[in-house]
């Protein structure tokens, strides 16, 4: 289980909004365009990790990172064309 504090959504929002983790997103995405058939996705994911310990979780398609914040998960998905980034509220226990 990853032990990072988890950040305030508003804080982790914007660190991967950053102009280098938008430089790290968009390599790690051209990247595996070109290495895909050669290279282990877990090696991405242990790359984003090292930037974001909170990272959870890569998929390959569609190409993108989760990350636990504060109430939520922030997704980032990576195209050709675009980053975009969404937020998926966490369900609280039932009493």
């Amino acid at each position: 289980m990853n032990s990072a504090v988890i950040p305030a959504k508003a804080d982790l929002l914007a660190d991967l909004k950053s102009d280098s983790a938008v430089e790290l997103f968009s390599y790690l995405y051209s990247r595996w365009m070109d290495e895909r058939e050669y290279e282990d996705f877990a090696d991405y994911v242990k790359h984003v990790q090292k930037r974001f310990p909170t990272c959870f979780v890569g998929k390959k398609r569609p190409f993108e990172f989760r990350f636990n914040a504060e109430g939520c998960v922030l997704i980032v998905r990576v195209t050709s064309r675009a980053i975009s980034y969404a937020s998926i509220s966490k369900e609280r226990p039932h009493a």
